[in-house]
Formats: C-alpha cells, sequence, structure tokens
C-alpha cells in the first residue's frame, strides 16, 4: 500500500485547488489515499483475493466510466468536489492501482482481462517485493524503504511541479494549469454538458 498511497498523495497534490483551507486539503488527501487502494477493498463479491472482479480492467473502467457520467450530469456536486481535474485524478489513481500490481514479485500477475481471459499481466520488477506474514522485520523494513525510495521520489517531483511559480501565478485559485493547455483540451472534451467550460469547472 506504500506504493498506491504515495501515488494517491502525489496526483492529489497536482489536482486538489489551491484556494481550499487545510481542512478540506487534508480530506481531499485521505480521499486520494483511499481510491489509490480502492481495488484491495474487502468488498463483498469483489474477488479481491483472486485478483479478477477487483482488478478486471473491463469492471474497473466501467465504475470510472459511471463516475465520469455523474459528474458530466451534475455540474453542481463537480464544482463541490473540485471540477474536473480532481474527478479525473481520482480516476487515475482508482486505475493506477492495477498497473502497479503488476509490478510486485508475488507472480500472481494482475487478471485485467477478466471475464474476457484469465491471463494475467506480470511486468514484476525484482526490487519491489510483497510483505508475506511471518518475513523477517529487516526485510520488511528494506521493503519499505525500496517502495519509499521510489514512490517517494516521484511523490517529490510531483509536488515540486504542483508547487511550480509558473502554476502557482496561472490564475484563479481553483485553477493551476496554464491558460490554453493540453489539459483544457481534455477537460473540454470530457464535459461536454459544462455550460463555460473548465475555468468553471
Amino acid at each position: 500500500m506504500v506504493g498506491h498511497s504515495l501515488l494517491g498523495l502525489s496526483l492529489g497534490a497536482l489536482a486538489i485547488p489551491r484556494g481550499w483551507s487545510r481542512r478540506p486539503k487534508l480530506l481531499a488527501f485521505a480521499v486520494f489515499v483511499l481510491l489509490a487502494g480502492g481495488p484491495d477493498w474487502p468488498t463483498p463479491f469483489w474477488g479481491h483475493s483472486q485478483y479478477l472482479v477487483s482488478h478486471s480492467l473491463f469492471v474497473n473502467l466501467g465504475l470510472v466510466a459511471g463516475v465520469a457520467a455523474v459528474a458530466a450530469a451534475a455540474p453542481r456536486l463537480r464544482a463541490a468536489v473540485g471540477g474536473w481535474p480532481m474527478v479525473c485524478a481520482g480516476m487515475a489513481v482508482w486505475l493506477s492501482h492495477l498497473l502497479l500490481d503488476s509490478f510486485y514479485s508475488h507472480g500472481k500477475g494482475v487478471r485485467i482481462f477478466w471475464p474476457l481471459s484469465g491471463d494475467a499481466l506480470n511486468l514484476s520488477m525484482p526490487w519491489f517485493d510483497v510483505l508475506q506474514p511471518g518475513i523477517p522485520p529487516h526485510v520488511a523494513l528494506r521493503i519499505f524503504a525500496v517502495e519509499f525510495a521510489f514512490y517517494g521520489s516521484s511523490a517529490g517531483a510531483l509536488s515540486a511541479l504542483a508547487s511550480a511559480p509558473a502554476l502557482r501565478e496561472s490564475g484563479p485559485a481553483t485553477r493551476w494549469w496554464p491558460e490554453s493547455s493540453s489539459l483544457d483540451c481534455f477537460v473540454a472534451a470530457a464535459s461536454p454538458l459544462s455550460e463555460t467550460g473548465v475555468a468553471q469547472s
């Protein structure tokens, strides 16, 4: 969960509106951490122990598509959660879980093509180990240290990007990306029901 949580915090740092006060920001960061571990939630019929339903690309794409549809149809709700940047970041964090799980050395892989196929995606990196019951403390510390080193550096880079002067001075408190950026095009395309485009999302 270290890698998932740090990635969630990283994308949260990019997406959370700058004008929010400390308490809403902390709540938003907590939500991003929860979303990062979403496919691992012990939900009934979710099938996490088999990596089937919970880690199916088709199932999870269906879930985020439903979220996107609700966000597009409910502009007030979308604005309340921070607009399209927050919605898109949340969906990206949720889906990133599938890719990150394929990096670990447990050998199971992730059955992302279920139910169409039982094949597992396995991009295992030998330095990403899985915590197992009964492993020695020094091994557990090494596992955590490797994840913190890898994902922590990524989190630091994204946090630095979010704090860059060009972004800090780019406009209103709810808008951190530069004017006429590619993100404008993406968000506008994703928000056909938005009355006036990205700036008011």
